[in-house]
């Protein structure tokens, strides 16, 4: 749900999967997460986003872009399975051109932006967008693989390098910023991944869509250890919040916003 809440959970179910979708404020002053689903009978959307951007800039991106999807879920925009790949990325460019256009009050551009990660679910088959850090995982079998790709410094580091244009002593010393992000929607977009043939699911599958606040803390071994470990994704989600608060407190930093969503296929 898109709420002023700072924390929040959420549960829906169809005859085809049960979603838990959590959210917390960490450490930070405002939350600037955001995340919603639609869940019909036979299919549902899910949209998490991550806001950067002073002055409440991150918190409006992440707002709009959750917006923007969902009213175009609503509109029937993804009722063609051919054509929703195409249709992510034309939804996500219109998301971009407002998030780029917000001013704020004495007219200078607001340049505030967000990343997303969005499921479409339609029966066994999904469909998936990415722009920026947040993640897409799927857990099949006790294995846990990342679906997304991180749009930050070190992807084009490593595209360079394997494309001969860069040396590999350079990455090296471009290790410290590899973890900037390069794409995000409120700038362009220069990296967009989406699917356009389904892949399909099975029952026992899990989805998990999350921001950066999750898996900055925790790796991906302990977060499949937790989610293989419980039955109940309201306990799960709960547990990886505790997981994460404790993380960030050895770690001696303030925690940051962390939203995380759970598909769990029926």
């Amino acid at each position: 749900m898109v709420t002023d809440k700072d924390n929040y959970l959420e549960i829906k179910s169809n005859q085809h999967m049960k979603v838990c979708m959590f959210s917390s404020i960490g450490d930070r002053e405002e939350q600037q997460d955001a995340a919603d689903m639609i869940l019909n009978a036979d299919d549902g959307i899910i949209v998490v986003c991550d806001g950067m951007g002073g002055h409440r800039g991150g918190k409006l991106a992440s707002s709009i872009a959750v917006r923007v999807v969902l009213d175009a879920y609503k509109d029937g925009d993804f009722s063609e399975e051919s054509d929703i790949g195409d249709i992510f990325r034309d939804v996500i460019a219109d998301a971009d051109y407002e998030i780029s256009r917000l001013r704020d009050e004495d007219g200078e551009p607001l340049k505030s932006g967000t990343t997303i990660v969005s499921t479409v679910i339609k029966g066994k088959n999904i469909y998936w967008a990415s722009v920026g850090d947040s993640r897409i995982y799927l857990i099949r079998n006790n294995e846990m693989i990342q679906v997304t790709k991180d749009h930050t410094y070190e992807l084009a580091l490593k595209e360079n390098l394997e494309a001969g244009l860069i040396t590999a002593s350079f990455v090296e010393e471009q290790k410290q910023s590899s973890g900037a992000l390069i794409s995000f929607i409120g700038n362009g977009i220069p990296y967009i991944d989406s699917n356009r043939e389904p892949f399909h699911l099975c029952s026992g599958d899990k989805i998990i869509m999350m921001s950066d606040g999750l898996y900055k803390y925790l790796s991906d071994e302990t977060i499949l250890s937790i989610i293989s470990g419980v039955d109940n994704i309201e306990e799960t989600v709960k547990i990886l919040d505790n997981r994460a608060k404790m993380a960030a407190w050895e770690q001696g930093v303030k925690r940051d916003n962390m939203t995380v969503a759970i598909v769990e296929i029926n």
